[in-house]
């Protein structure tokens, strides 16, 4: 009963789905779920797309500014590994020194 009491009280402190929120109940799964499964699916152009779209209607949504930036970072990532120009071989069998070998 206690518990009862207190998971009620913790239920309705759970912010819920307003008229103010971009979202029609008849069109589906919530755009900022959507957007984040994407971003976890790795499906990071799609992300940015309903992101780009929610930021319209309310550009003042962090969690939604969050999804895209963090989408945009890893669409964009750039490993450090593939920049180099000469790999691990390279550097061990660089002609110059396996000339001077006897």
């Amino acid at each position: 009963s206690a518990f009862r009491v207190a998971a009620s009280g913790a239920m309705a402190s759970i912010p819920r789905i307003g008229e103010d929120d971009a979202y029609d109940e008849n069109d589906g799964l919530h755009p900022v779920w959507l957007a984040s499964n994407y971003l976890r699916r790795r499906k990071y152009d799609e992300c940015i797309a309903i992101c780009t779209d929610i930021l319209a209607k309310n550009p003042y949504d962090q969690a939604v500014w969050y999804l895209k930036c963090r989408a945009l970072t890893l669409k964009n990532w750039i490993d450090d590994t593939e920049v180099e120009e000469e790999g691990v071989a390279d550097l061990l069998l660089d002609e110059n020194a396996t000339a001077q070998t006897p």
